[in-house]
């Protein structure tokens, strides 16, 4: 899979978001409803598994595989690594204004005392 997405092309990844991930999933993958998962923020591999998931059938949805089923398996990690691109931006707590888990804002803030 790194060797796949090592060579995707992230201005293809736009290309294809741009006709066939907007609608759903927002602008630059920052979803506007919290029914639909954001992209930008999780990293390529973890889309590129979720897409190749959805195309093989070993996950499924009905709006979400026939469309990832049109696309071929390098356009999976083009699109992942588009996506990837965006997490810099959208990875922070809070930043896709929606609300963090108390529980794991707690941890953090733990996190952060121990570690100085």
């Amino acid at each position: 899979v790194l060797a796949i997405l090592d060579e995707a092309r992230p201005e293809r990844g736009a290309q294809i978001a741009a006709a066939t991930c907007v609608t759903c999933h927002g602008e630059n993958g920052v979803s506007a409803t919290p029914e639909l998962p954001s992209l930008a923020g999780q990293t390529p591999a973890a889309i590129y598994k979720q897409l190749h998931d959805y195309r093989t059938g070993a996950r499924v949805h009905p709006q979400m595989t026939p469309v990832v089923q049109q696309l071929m398996i390098p356009d999976l990690a083009h699109v992942a690594a588009y996506f990837g691109r965006q997490s810099g931006a959208y990875a922070g707590l809070g930043r896709r204004g929606q609300a963090a888990d108390p529980h794991i804002e707690r941890m953090i803030e733990s996190f952060a005392l121990l570690t100085g």
